[in-house]
């Protein structure tokens, strides 16, 4: 199992983005099998969103983007507010990351996996709390 961030996923899905390292990222996170938080799907919409708004993408660019990255097999795990108050702020405090990207290390953490993502913070923070990062 690998864990994937929204980063990564839209850096290799992205029209206006498309980067070489996400592409090999993703496809060896798929290899493995990737899984991601429930707020991975509220990132990557959001991220879609904020491209359009920004004349970066048209609105059929947006969908299409969506549509592929639904369809990618990725197991997005469930959150609960127990576990966002009682693991992931604490880490996330720990850590000086979001406590949206603290979701993405907690659930690495968890899981013992790897960690993809273009994000230079939470690779770090990655790094420091002795996760695996997946590199291209």
């Amino acid at each position: 199992m690998v864990v994937v961030d929204a980063s990564v996923v839209i850096g290799a899905t992205s029209p206006d983005e498309g980067l070489p390292n996400a592409l090999s990222l993703v496809a060896r996170a798929f290899e493995a099998g990737a899984i991601a938080p429930a707020l991975f799907a509220y990132e990557i919409e959001n991220v879609l969103l904020v491209k359009e708004r920004r004349r970066a993408f048209s609105p059929s660019d947006r969908q299409r983007t969506s549509d592929v990255i639904a369809s990618l097999p990725i197991d997005v795990r469930a959150l609960d507010a127990q576990r966002v108050r009682n693991r992931i702020a604490p880490l996330a405090t720990r850590t000086g990351l979001s406590v949206y990207d603290a979701a993405y290390l907690d659930l690495a953490i968890e899981m013992g996996a790897p960690l993809a993502t273009l994000d230079r913070r939470l690779s770090a923070s990655a790094r420091a709390e002795g996760v695996e990062l997946l590199l291209p």
